[in-house]
């Protein structure tokens, strides 16, 4: 709830782009960084006329702040039960493990390279990206909140572990007791192996959860100067999962190899992927919830998503595998020629009241911004075309567009043309759209306050 800026320096289509991103994406305004360098500049101080960057960013400001902005800011946005936990313990550790061999250079160090180098961030940006490519939200939750019954509260049905490797007693406490009162708790790998100032532990702190022993893992793995390469593991059970596609369980690795030498060790768990002394994808009941150990690196799928297709895609289906059955997006958006989910497409929804909706679909490129999976990394062409869509709603829908007023009536199914640069916003209600009725009188003299009745359909 906290008002949030974010800059931006594209221009053009791009800078059209980038304002409605931001904005769908909570931000409450745009820092468009103006030293007046030609490139940069908004306003010509010569002339007091915009730019050609300036002239770009006018409209979509225009349209934004004519009631687009009231109408979501207003209403709630959804995060479809699903929590990312955003711990600064694990962050300090995940550097040291990448960075140990700079030595005393670390004090050379400079802001600049740890936005292009840390790994931490293409991992968060990672994260995101499987959660948005498979049309959810999401919120973060930091240690603090978590102590704070935030999972409770906010009524999360998912806490997702990224390379969570330093957790307190006390947090993984408050994460079990999440997974066995009804909770899903999922984990990429490295999870919990130092306490939270840093120290290794013998054992993960939620190995038990898991029913799992991570004590032979001994480091990263992927920063190794020697990395064993074992046999690759065959997909096993997991062959099943809709979707999945690979020759073997450790080709699906987004960055490096996977860490091995995990057990298995509970006998109520069971793991889709390897056997008892090598497990992978290990998924157990506990209490009322699940606790789900992938042992799969998925920390560069940012990148991969738009450079190894069948990768991205089989990656994808094993999170919505490990997800609960409940947990379901709000729409679904198709390729209207392949009738497959298209890749970079991302929903969000907004409630404003039990009966109306808001629903926007756009583009999910990679955003420009050195060391977390950015353009300066991956190619968004693929982005940057027309698509024709078919928007696949949870339900039917009374269905208005915002944006062009058209009335697509009481439907599940809205086919529609998906700009590269423009969102689509629809508003989904149960009852038919009808037109305000204002009443008052029909005159009056200048200087005179009236009153006027503005009503809309009957509840």
């Amino acid at each position: 709830d906290y008002p949030f800026l974010h800059p931006t320096w594209a221009s053009g289509r791009k800078l059209r782009r980038d304002l409605w991103y931001h904005f769908l994406h909570s931000c409450r305004g745009v820092i468009a960084w103006d030293n007046h360098e030609p490139k940069n500049k908004l306003i010509d101080r010569k002339t007091l006329k915009l730019t050609a960057r300036g002239e770009a960013s006018a409209p979509v400001l225009k349209e934004i702040l004519a009631g687009t902005d009231r109408m979501l800011i207003q209403s709630r946005r959804e995060d479809n039960g699903v929590a990312i936990y955003h711990s600064p313990a694990s962050a300090r550790v995940n550097w040291w493990h990448q960075f140990v061999n700079v030595g005393r250079g670390y004090i050379l160090r400079q802001s600049w390279h740890e936005y292009r180098q840390d790994e931490r961030s293409v991992l968060r940006t990672s994260w995101i990206k499987l959660i948005e490519d498979n049309h959810l939200q999401f919120a973060f939750v930091s240690p603090a909140q978590l102590a704070e019954g935030r999972l409770a509260a906010g009524g999360f049905r998912v806490l997702l572990l990224p390379e969570v490797w330093a957790l307190s007693d006390a947090e993984a406490g408050r994460i079990a007791a999440f997974a066995r009162a009804g909770g899903t708790v999922i984990a990429d790998q490295y999870t919990g192996l130092y306490d939270g100032h840093g120290r290794r532990r013998a054992k993960g702190a939620l190995d038990e959860l898991f029913g799992i022993d991570q004590s032979a893992v001994t480091g990263d793995i992927r920063t190794a100067r020697d990395p064993k390469t074992p046999k690759p593991r065959t997909l096993g059970k997991a062959a099943s999962i809709p979707g999945l596609k690979a020759d073997t369980w450790d080709a699906l690795a987004t960055r490096g190899p996977n860490a091995r030498s995990v057990r298995r060790v509970a006998d109520d768990a069971d793991n889709l992927v390897g056997d008892r002394g090598d497990a992978a994808f290990v998924v157990r009941t506990v209490g009322k919830g699940k606790a789900v150990f992938l042992n799969l690196d998925v920390s560069h799928y940012s990148r991969v998503r738009t450079t190894k297709l069948a990768q991205a895609e089989a990656v994808l289906s094993i999170v919505r595998a490990a997800l609960p059955a409940e947990v379901q997006p709000p729409a679904r958006i198709l390729s209207a020629k392949s009738g497959k989910r298209l890749p970079g497409s991302e929903v969000a929804v907004w409630t404003a009241g039990p009966r109306r909706r808001a629903l926007a679909v756009w583009r999910n490129y990679n955003v420009s911004k050195e060391g977390i999976g950015g353009e300066r990394f991956t190619d968004n062409s693929m982005f940057e075309k027309d698509e024709r869509i078919v928007v696949e709603l949870d339900r039917k829908y009374h269905v208005v567009n915002q944006r062009t007023g058209k009335a697509h009536g009481l439907t599940d199914r809205v086919a529609l043309t998906l700009s590269p640069w423009e969102p689509i916003i629809l508003t989904l209600q149960d009852v038919p759209p009808t037109a305000l009725k204002v009443t008052g009188p029909a005159s009056a003299k200048r200087g005179e306050v009236v009153t006027l009745a503005i009503s809309g359909p009957e509840d």
